[in-house]
């Protein structure tokens, strides 16, 4: 491998950007196929990067002429253009689209949202292959720059996601893309690639500000419209990172939920819908301070175990929407430790919607924390009665929990 150069050239920086970007775009595919589909669609998008990215090697490799050398600059911005356009326009149209409805003609619906998305998988494998191939110098420090940039495209979208809501990420995916073709083709003397990779650069910039203003903001603007079949209306709240989408939905004046009650409760309460990725679902109780209300709760059958031992400390994992705190202190916990995993739901219970919910945060002997729940209660010394998992799947990865209350008898704490 060739000594790396003094200064880095705009060919190392472009390539780090493009496997970034590229990466990045296939987390997000899988947000968008967990949401819009089911959750094991997602390792799909793993199949249909590898096979865009082969084309786009195959398409280089199978058109000498085209992509000799010396038309490496121009290629590759005109095909990073592409990739930023054709992303964003995949997305766009897969956001919009009934892809399950009528589920006659699923099968054409998938079809063509598979294809929609290796189109921008291809343009990237073209960038790629050209600048790891069609170079004149050693391309060692290049791979290693790829995989820089590949490694920081799936650790950095992590972050992105906890800022930003997944359609602006692709819209400034697409402008760093684009961003990238520019900066390779300057001084190249192609007037129309440089003009092409500008625009597209500073319009999907432009874009990915403007959108993402508008989602912090609670304003308008473009998202899920269509989930599993079902059009997605009537939303409160919404928050995406990369393993779940949380939304929340007003249920209204209705019966409680419950999992299987000895006696049908008589009385509505006030309940709004959180859904994880538009299908795995749990409810907020609104919760002014009246336990009475929650009576119904001693004849749900996932509270049994509340009846074998009076509880003296809970540990509560899978808070979603506060029900099991609840039950905890209905029941008469005195310390109750709430584990929830999902920031996105934790930011729910404990801000968003923390006065519907009756800041059950703040309520006495109650303490709530976002951690992984095996961990935190090993690496924990504190000891409980009761340790509640009230069926806490996602349906957003492949997670399925089993729901039990385990009874535990309390030890010496070490």
């Amino acid at each position: 491998m060739q000594p790396f150069p003094k200064i880095l050239g705009r060919h190392y920086f472009a390539i780090f950007i493009l496997a970034s970007a590229t990466l990045s775009y296939q987390i997000l595919i899988t947000r968008f196929f967990s949401v819009m589909l089911y959750y094991h669609f997602a390792f799909a998008a793993i199949s249909l990067a590898m096979l865009g990215l082969t084309r786009g090697a195959m398409e280089v490799y199978n058109n000498p002429a085209r992509y000799a050398p010396e038309q490496v600059g121009p290629e590759f911005a005109r095909h990073a253009s592409w990739f930023a356009l054709s992303g964003v326009g995949a997305m766009i149209c897969f956001l919009c689209a009934p892809v399950l409805v009528p589920a006659e003609s699923v099968w054409i619906a998938l079809v063509v949202s598979a294809v929609a998305f290796v189109v921008p998988l291809t343009e990237s494998g073209v960038c790629i292959t050209l600048l790891l191939t069609r170079l004149p110098y050693g391309g060692g420090w290049l791979y290693a720059c790829d995989l820089a940039g590949a490694a920081l495209g799936c650790l950095g979208i992590i972050f992105v996601l906890l800022a930003i809501d997944p359609v602006s990420a692709t819209l400034g995916i697409g402008a760093l893309a684009s961003g990238a073709g520019w900066m390779v083709v300057r001084g190249s003397g192609d007037i129309r690639s440089l003009r092409l990779s500008g625009a597209v650069a500073l319009s999907l910039g432009a874009a990915a500000l403007v959108h993402a203003g508008l989602d912090i903001s609670g304003k308008s603007h473009l998202g899920v419209f269509w989930a599993k079949g079902a059009q997605q209306t009537g939303t409160l709240f919404e928050r995406w990172n990369t393993y779940s989408r949380v939304r929340v939905t007003a249920l209204g004046e209705s019966v409680p939920f419950g999992w299987g009650f000895a006696h049908e409760p008589e009385h509505k309460i006030d309940q709004n819908y959180l859904d994880i990725d538009a299908d795995a679902a749990t409810v907020i109780t609104r919760y002014d301070g009246d336990l009475g209300k929650f009576g119904y709760l001693k004849n749900d059958v996932i509270n049994s175990a509340y009846l074998v031992q009076p509880p003296g400390e809970v540990a509560v994992v899978g808070v979603g929407g506060g029900r099991d705190i609840l039950s905890a202190l209905l029941f008469g916990a005195k310390k109750i430790h709430g584990i929830e995993i999902n920031p996105a739901i934790f930011e729910v219970l404990t801000d968003k919607f923390a006065d519907f919910s009756g800041h059950l945060d703040r309520a006495p002997g109650v303490s709530l924390v976002n951690a992984e729940a095996r961990s935190y209660i090993n690496h924990s010394t504190d000891r409980y009665d009761l340790v509640q998992i009230s069926l806490i799947d996602t349906w957003a990865a492949r997670r399925v929990a089993v729901g039990i209350a385990l009874v535990r008898s309390r030890q010496p704490s070490r």
